[in-house]
């Protein structure tokens, strides 16, 4: 994240209703849609616990905490050509998480975006401004606390696939060369450049007649000991605790669920195994944490 106080932050909410983007700077000669508030977007966060009275001598026996949902504000100040634009646009302000379901809030600053699931938390407050303009600002509610970085994806492949080009070709590069040469990578190092645990995502595609095992660094295993082929490739997500197969869940077919995780600001290096010769990958999909 930059270090400039001044650099310009921008906000999208993006929902049911479409999306809704503000800025602490202007976004263009007809728009004046400036952000003027995001309470509880940094920091904001509470703790549960279930401390318990000790019985023989003063104080409690601590337990340990965790963290509660975030609560937010998003508030705005918009400015229009005339009356009949306002009016348009204060209807599509009440229209906004209409459905009661979640939405995406982005923040971003210069070159970082962190994202969190948010529905509405309370009544959409607006008030009037002059002919043209409108204040608004609208509670939400984030059940998980913590905030997200844009999903990076590492590459590694079983041992024995051979020479051969990073699939699929056009898509978005992930990290590292495109040619992998001689020796495929059955390590590859991911980081989490964040201040909390974030939680890695396998998906395993290609080829594997036996299934696939991970090992972490600390010695934890995952391991799917049937077949994959290319039409129903896998995945394993640790922050769910689930293995899915074209999104059904099919967790009780892991012979080994040791979930782990990669500690913030810190990198991680799992094992990729194949169980017998395949002709796969493995997408890694690592989310930088915030709290």
């Amino acid at each position: 994240m930059s270090n400039n106080p001044n650099a310009p932050r921008f906000a999208s909410l993006t929902g049911a209703h479409s999306d809704l983007i503000l800025s602490t700077d202007e976004l263009g000669h007809d728009s004046e849609f400036w952000l003027t508030g995001l309470d509880g977007f940094y920091g904001g966060v509470g703790v549960n616990s279930n401390d318990t009275a000790r019985k023989l001598s003063h104080g409690m026996v601590p337990a340990a905490a965790t963290r509660t949902g975030r609560t937010l504000t998003l508030r705005a100040w918009m400015l229009f050509d005339d009356d009949a634009t306002r009016s348009i646009a204060d209807r599509f302000l009440s229209g906004l998480l209409w459905d009661g379901k979640q939405g995406t809030l982005a923040v971003t600053v210069q070159n970082q975006t962190l994202t969190t699931q948010v529905r509405l938390d309370g009544e959409i407050k607006h008030s009037y401004d002059g002919m043209r303009a409108i204040n608004f600002e609208v509670p939400l509610f984030a059940a998980d606390p913590f905030l997200y970085g844009e999903p990076i994806v590492y590459q590694a492949f079983p041992a024995g696939s051979g020479v051969g080009l990073r699939y699929p070709l056009y898509a978005a590069e992930p990290k590292g060369a495109l040619f992998y040469g001689q020796q495929a990578p059955r390590y590859v190092g991911a980081t989490n450049e964040g201040n909390a645990t974030a939680h890695p995502t396998y998906t395993i595609q290609g080829e594997w007649s036996s299934g696939v095992r991970i090992t972490s660094n600390d010695g934890k295993v995952i391991e799917y000991p049937y077949p994959i082929t290319t039409t129903s490739p896998i995945t394993i997500d640790c922050a769910r605790g689930a293995c899915l197969i074209e999104g059904r869940d099919a967790s009780n077919r892991l012979s080994a669920r040791q979930w782990h995780t990669i500690p913030p600001r810190s990198g991680f290096l799992p094992l990729i195994e194949a169980l017998a010769p395949a002709t796969g990958w493995v997408d890694i999909t690592v989310k930088d944490t915030y709290i």
